[in-house]
């Protein structure tokens, strides 16, 4: 979820730096439209769901390093408690997330500048990304709610395996987001740039 934060605020940050120069003379004007102070409310209300998700990400901060040493120790009972409290978290930190996303989708629809629109498209698909990759952490917290435990051995192994694959799912759709940001991030930066 830092890492959807860290989105956000990307692009509150490049949206900022393109109002003082817009308004600054001699500078450049890469949002020169109507749509400008409309796009940036909308940002800045992305932005503040976005600060949710930070706190929730804190107050969760090493429960999946928790709940991984709770399995190798097969404490069945803490894992489940703890599994149960991260879908829980998991589903507040998604609707914000998503929150966030459909706001970002909305100011990529208003009037601004084309390479502004790619900076968004770019930014939206990598938060869809990381918000595909949390489909997968709350995925295997259910499985670990749910399935961890019993009697059988070959079960728990089978459960540890699926945990595994869907944390490596979590982990490469995370990395692409990550890529995809840094991403739109140069591209920000080379936009500003050719504007000075």
């Amino acid at each position: 979820m830092k890492k959807i934060l860290l989105t956000i605020l990307s692009i509150a940050l490049f949206f900022s730096a393109c109002q003082r120069k817009s308004s600054d003379s001699g500078g450049f004007d890469i949002l020169s439209t109507d749509d400008t102070q409309k796009a940036v409310d909308i940002i800045n209300s992305a932005n503040d769901d976005l600060k949710k998700i930070k706190a929730i990400y804190k107050d969760n901060m090493g429960k999946t390093e928790e709940l991984k040493a709770a399995m190798s120790n097969k404490e069945i009972t803490k894992v489940k408690e703890i599994a149960g409290n991260l879908v829980s978290e998991i589903d507040n930190g998604v609707t914000l997330g998503e929150s966030a996303y459909k706001k970002i989708e909305e100011a990529k629809e208003l009037n601004v500048n084309d390479t502004y629109k790619e900076y968004l498209d770019m930014k939206s698909q990598a938060l869809r990304k990381q918000l595909d990759a949390f489909d997968y952490r709350r995925k295997s917290a259910i499985l670990l709610r749910d399935s961890f435990g019993g009697s059988d051995p070959k079960e728990l192994e089978t459960t540890k395996a699926k945990f595994k694959e869907l944390d490596d799912n979590f982990q490469k759709l995370m990395e692409e987001g990550r890529t995809l940001s840094q991403d739109a991030n140069e591209l920000a930066k080379e936009a500003a740039k050719s504007k000075k």
